[in-house]
């Protein structure tokens, strides 16, 4: 194929690619174009709005149970809610916790972290440690999850107090009060345990 021929091709494929684009995609049509695909998107919204208001009714309902102190009836609720699994896991251990039953609450939230540093359960279990005394344990569990959240900085701090290592109590205290500055309790324990002597710092 000689130079002219391979030029005229390049040329009838170009415009093939140009009028065919310009075709199918109208700046004209654009807007139909949209339109049509925000409503077949909207039964797929509308059903996970509905899914997430049908999650956030059955928490709210278990969470008042718990709240009132009712344990059977929250459990039975549990037994039969479509909540998944690991939500499930969580609220038995709150459950037994508030009845109580620190190594049944244990067992619940350890089955359901696993491994799982970003799970709900971390913190909760570490509620547990703080309970049955096992700081360091409740230590270690608040510093997992404060790298993901910051409002762990003060139970952080308070597990550290509580194990009488107050330089590391103020540390996180401190850490806390960066993106809570006004936190006038914060404020009172940073004062005090800058006056009341210091440990070793971890």
């Amino acid at each position: 194929m000689n130079k002219e021929m391979k030029t005229f091709f390049i040329i009838l494929i170009l415009a093939f690619i140009f009028f065919g684009l310009k075709y199918f995609v109208s700046t004209d049509d654009a807007p139909g174009f949209i339109e049509k695909v925000r409503k077949s998107a909207q039964p797929g919204f509308d059903s996970m709005n509905r899914h997430i208001q049908k999650e956030n009714y059955l928490r709210f309902k278990i969470d008042s149970m718990i709240a009132k102190n009712d344990f059977q009836n929250a459990i039975q609720f549990l037994n039969t809610s479509t909540i998944d699994s690991q939500t499930k896991l969580d609220y038995r251990g709150q459950i037994a916790f508030k009845q109580g039953k620190f190594r049944e609450s244990l067992n619940f939230f350890s089955e359901n972290i696993d491994g799982n540093s970003y799970s709900m359960s971390v913190p909760h279990r570490a509620q547990v440690y703080i309970a049955l005394k096992i700081f360091d344990s409740a230590i270690s569990d608040y510093k997992k999850i404060s790298y993901f959240n910051y409002d762990y900085f003060k139970p952080l701090a308070e597990a550290y107090e509580l194990a009488n290592e107050k330089d590391s109590a103020l540390k996180y205290y401190q850490k806390f009060i960066e993106y809570y500055p006004d936190s006038f309790s914060v404020k009172n324990k940073i004062n005090f345990l800058k006056n009341s002597g210091k440990y070793g710092m971890k």
